[in-house]
């Protein structure tokens, strides 16, 4: 079965995206499996890929853009006003 990368218009500029690969380069984020990721302080994981329904083929996968602007505004946190990494995740926790 043929997997299938739709192709959409993109939401976030080259600065975003130069900032989610300084977070990537840097260790930003722990893969804990499946396609999800974790930063330091999250209380939850995020997820970069989307996969649609397995019944269609070829199936589809689309890119989660708002999880890479959230891990690249980490990124600039911790380069451009220097906020500590271990301080840093992208949801809290529930009360």
């Amino acid at each position: 079965m043929a997997a299938e990368f739709r192709s959409t218009p993109l939401h976030f500029d080259e600065e975003d995206a130069r900032y989610f690969v300084m977070a990537w380069d840097e260790g930003f984020l722990e893969h804990v499996g499946s396609g999800r990721y974790v930063a330091p302080r999250n209380a939850a994981c995020e997820k970069f890929f989307n996969a649609g329904a397995a019944a269609v083929v070829p199936r589809n996968f689309t890119l989660a853009q708002e999880a890479l602007i959230t891990v690249g505004v980490l990124a600039r946190l911790h380069f451009e006003f220097g906020w500590p990494r271990d301080l840093l995740g992208t949801q809290s926790p529930m009360t």
